[in-house]
């Protein structure tokens, strides 16, 4: 009898571009202007009307993907990453209560929307979504309220290739305390 023991590592991702923007700035343009995946891609924030933020993605200076953005949701954070194992790129964007990844694939030759925060268990009623690459260099993706001792509810992710989608480890709950996630 053969037993065979794997030992799932989880991918590193390194931040190629960080923007940060809330309401009281997003009446400025931001642009991310990068070769992705081997494709010229140019992304843009910009400020549109009745509170939204208008985002566009075009590939070979063709419009491939548009949506706005509510505004109202204080801070938006986007990210530009880079998976380390398979070099492809994505795209985290954080908004107050809602988080998403989306990215070109090559496979489908389309534009993506590989992760939503509305799909994953939260334990709150309306928790502030967070998805970043940690300190760790680790995809996560952490549900909190604000208030001391709360604990956060953490998602981490890393790139499949078999399957050409994230998978996911849920890590359960975590109280932030002197400058470090703590199991609870």
């Amino acid at each position: 009898m053969t037993f065979m023991v794997c030992n799932l590592a989880f991918a590193k991702f390194v931040v190629l571009d960080d923007v940060h923007f809330d309401k009281q700035h997003s009446a400025k343009n931001y642009k991310i202007v990068s070769v992705d995946n081997g494709i010229p891609t140019e992304i843009r924030l910009k400020a549109g009307n009745y509170g939204y933020t208008r985002m566009t993605v075009k590939q070979n200076k063709k419009l491939v993907y548009i949506t706005d953005l509510l505004t109202e949701d204080n801070i938006h954070h986007l990210q530009r990453v880079q998976d380390q194992d398979s070099g492809r790129i994505f795209y985290l964007l954080s908004q107050f209560r809602h988080a998403t990844a989306f990215g070109y694939d090559p496979v489908k030759g389309s534009w993506q929307e590989y992760i939503n925060s509305k799909n994953y268990y939260t334990g709150y009623d309306k928790p502030h979504a967070n998805l970043i690459v940690n300190k760790d260099n680790e995809l996560e993706l952490s549900f909190f309220v604000f208030g001391d001792g709360v604990p956060n509810h953490i998602y981490q992710f890393f790139w499949d290739n078999k399957a050409n989608w994230f998978g996911y480890r849920d890590l359960g709950y975590y109280v932030f305390k002197d400058g470090k996630n703590h199991k609870v």
